[in-house]
């Protein structure tokens, strides 16, 4: 019994102190001012394979460079291509843009201001971890709050037992 408590107490301690550095790492992002995306295409791959976790750095739109990879938005999604023309016109900067793996440019320019940002930084397959940690970090906080509770309950129970045996 006492082996099998140990080593349910240690998976709970790493499991725990796993996800509490996870957060930590996802709320220094935030602090530092970047945002985090999953990729959920192949279009940049090899560059950024799907699943990867991208981090995203807010840049002006005159900073924005050809051959910067970019994000940007569109009405029902965020799209990470690789900026491959700017040109000018009368409302301001346009981007072309255009997946590594496709084999032509985005049909429509996007205007700069529409891009969130510059990727910096990608994590192949962290993508994939952090979609599945939110798919199930409701169960596995229930798990941890059931678990300190029966621990809990248990020493109480516990306690009057040792009290009276001491007598």
């Amino acid at each position: 019994m006492r082996v099998v408590r140990r080593l349910t107490v240690g998976v709970a301690s790493a499991t725990t102190l796993a996800l509490a550095t996870f957060a930590g790492a996802l709320v220094a992002i935030r602090i530092l001012g970047f945002s985090a995306a999953v990729v959920t295409g192949g279009s940049m791959a090899p560059a950024i394979p799907m699943g990867a976790l991208i981090l995203i750095e807010p840049v002006g739109p005159a900073s924005i460079a050809v051959g910067d990879v970019i994000t940007f938005t569109l009405p029902d999604r965020l799209i990470t291509h690789r900026v491959i023309a700017i040109t000018h016109d009368e409302t301001g900067l346009q981007l072309v843009t255009k997946g590594d793996a496709n084999d032509a440019a985005d049909p429509v320019a996007i205007r700069a201001g529409a891009a969130v940002g510059a990727v910096r930084f990608s994590v192949p397959l962290a993508g994939y971890a952090l979609a599945e940690l939110q798919s199930v970090w409701r169960i596995v906080g229930a798990i941890i709050v059931l678990g300190i509770v029966l621990d809990a309950a248990r020493r109480r129970v516990a306690r009057p037992r040792l009290a009276s045996a001491a007598a």
